[in-house]
């Protein structure tokens, strides 16, 4: 395996652990230690990878946005659709779609507005 191919896994995990670890038990109560110990790697290998907490927490946002791009995005393909104008019920099924997927990433605006006032997620939208 490429050294390149193991440092994206590695990186993977990283945002995986703290995507599981910010949305439960929550950001402030997330170590970088607790992070990798989540990976079953060493803290060095997430302060490789990334700088600090917050810049993971920002990496977490940029991954979620990046879904919310794509065209086959639960809410895209209402909007898309347009019959939501008409049966409002097509969005709330969208909506409850996005949240059986990607509850974790959704807590995650939850956790922008407590510890970061809404700054991360203003940022989100603002682009």
């Amino acid at each position: 395996m490429l050294q390149e191919e193991r440092s994206e896994r590695s990186r993977t995990a990283i945002l995986d652990a703290a995507l599981d670890l910010f949305s439960h038990p929550g950001y402030g109560a997330t170590s970088m230690r607790g992070i990798a110990g989540k990976t079953g790697g060493a803290t060095g290998s997430v302060y490789h990878h990334f700088k600090d907490k917050e810049s993971i927490f920002q990496a977490l946002l940029e991954r979620f946005q990046a879904i919310t791009q794509q065209p086959d995005f639960p809410i895209n393909v209402a909007l898309e659709d347009g019959a939501f104008l008409d049966d409002f019920t097509v969005m709330a099924d969208a909506a409850r779609e996005v949240l059986e997927k990607w509850r974790s990433h959704v807590a995650l605006f939850y956790v922008d507005a407590v510890e970061f006032d809404g700054r991360h997620i203003q940022r989100f939208y603002g682009e």
